[in-house]
């Protein structure tokens, strides 16, 4: 967090309490992560990323001064920082009645050091929310209705021992044309085991067959995303789908059949995009996404069939 600053009062923006906001969802943010999103001007497709992270560079600074973000390390990088909410910016977001149970973010893994826990996995998950968000803006034919973080879409479900805490890493609900569709999105690094993906798909499962979309009021019954590292863990991650699916018989196991799963590979999906600044279209392109089967699928944000 570097050496103690005497706090700066600040008069706060619309922008700021937007990034304050963003953060409330997605728990962090990079310097880039923000220049992107509020600190680029149409049209964005490319931009001069060293200019937008100045700008955003220097009003994250005064925040820092005046308590609204703070500051910690990713681990295992060469000193790069994300953000998260500070102490006055979460008390001014507790002025909303919907944030009025955010508590204060306790992410910081090794206080020494102050390196922020799990970032190296939610940083990359918060590019692709960002890059759609940043394509709702820029194209006419696609919507992003609704984006939720982890902390947001975590729902305790019913299984044959227990109750378990349904965690997928973030939703969005969004579409081209007059499609929608709902979707719950998994970042798998690879280091996930076979029985823990399975635990995420059965969970997925037991979510749609007890209703849970209608009790929450969700318009759309949510399909599952993996987003994977190599086409190896396409494979591997798709049979442990097609396991938990051959486990249902009847009419549910009909239905099931015809609920699909989509499986992308990261860098397919151009997670980097915003660093280099520029967006990309991939997540919106059929030819990078695929089905438990292993066959090429098309986007979970387009209808079409292989």
């Amino acid at each position: 967090m570097g050496e103690m600053q005497e706090t700066l009062e600040v008069r706060i923006t619309k922008r700021d309490i937007a990034i304050f906001q963003l953060i409330s969802k997605l728990k962090m943010l990079t310097v880039n992560q923000i220049a992107a999103l509020f600190f680029v001007k149409p049209p964005r497709e490319r931009w001069d990323m060293s200019k937008a992270r100045s700008a955003a560079g220097k009003r994250i600074s005064m925040l820092q001064r005046g308590e609204y973000l703070m500051s910690g390390y990713v681990p295992g990088t060469p000193g790069k920082k994300c953000y998260i909410l500070g102490p006055e910016a979460v008390k001014l977001l507790k002025e909303d009645e919907e944030l009025g149970a955010l508590e204060d973010p306790r992410y910081f893994e090794r206080k020494h050091t102050y390196a922020v826990y799990n970032s190296l996995h939610d940083l990359p998950c918060n590019s692709f929310v960002i890059n759609l968000m940043l394509l709702s803006e820029t194209r006419d034919d696609f919507y992003l209705d609704e984006v939720l973080g982890e902390k947001d879409c975590s729902f305790m479900i019913e299984g044959g021992k227990g109750t378990y805490n349904f965690k997928p890493d973030f939703y969005v609900q969004a579409g081209a044309g007059g499609m929608r569709r709902a979707c719950f999105f998994e970042y798998d690094t690879g280091s996930v085991s076979a029985k823990k993906l399975q635990r995420k798909v059965y969970l997925h499962v037991r979510f749609i067959h007890e209703g849970m979309s209608e009790f929450l009021g969700l318009k759309y019954q949510p399909v599952m995303c993996f987003l994977v590292p190599d086409e190896k863990r396409v494979k591997f991650v798709g049979h442990q789908i097609r396991l938990i699916k051959s486990e249902y018989k009847g009419t549910y196991a009909k239905r099931l059949q015809g609920f699909p799963y989509f499986i992308a590979i990261s860098k397919d999906m151009g997670i980097d995009a915003l660093e280099e600044g520029r967006l990309t279209e991939n997540p919106l392109h059929n030819k990078y996404w695929y089905d438990e089967d292993g066959d090429r699928f098309h986007s979970p944000f387009r209808d079409g069939g292989k």
